[in-house]
């Protein structure tokens, strides 16, 4: 009589199901106990198509810089009118690098004649 052939996806996910928290690791080590030969690699497809896996989007990066989205609020927001006036000057100096230099004279300038 034939051996019946072990269906490795269905182990892979059975025992995922009784041990939720189990690393891909864990589960090759648990099933080769049980005589069934699996990879790691596979553990983590089957984990992921069986929609068992956590969804990491939106997790900090490792190396400490801000993730990529939208800007926090500032309590300094800049009305539309004032983005376009700012837009207009920059456009009248030439440049947003000579209209920081203007505005930095203009502060040093105040601060002469205060």
């Amino acid at each position: 009589m034939a051996k019946r052939k072990v269906n490795k996806s269905q182990q892979i996910r059975e025992y995922v199901g009784a041990n939720r928290t189990a690393s891909a690791k864990e589960v090759v080590d648990a099933l080769k106990q049980k005589g069934v030969k699996v990879t790691a690699a596979m553990v983590a497809n089957v984990k992921s198509k069986a929609g068992l896996t956590r969804n990491r989007r939106g997790r900090p990066s490792s190396n400490g810089t801000a993730k990529v989205g939208r800007p926090a609020k500032t309590k300094t927001d800049i009305a539309l009118d004032t983005l376009i006036e700012a837009k207009r000057f920059v456009a009248k100096v030439g440049s947003a690098q000579k209209a920081v230099d203007v505005i930095r004279a203009l502060e040093k300038l105040d601060s002469i004649a205060s």
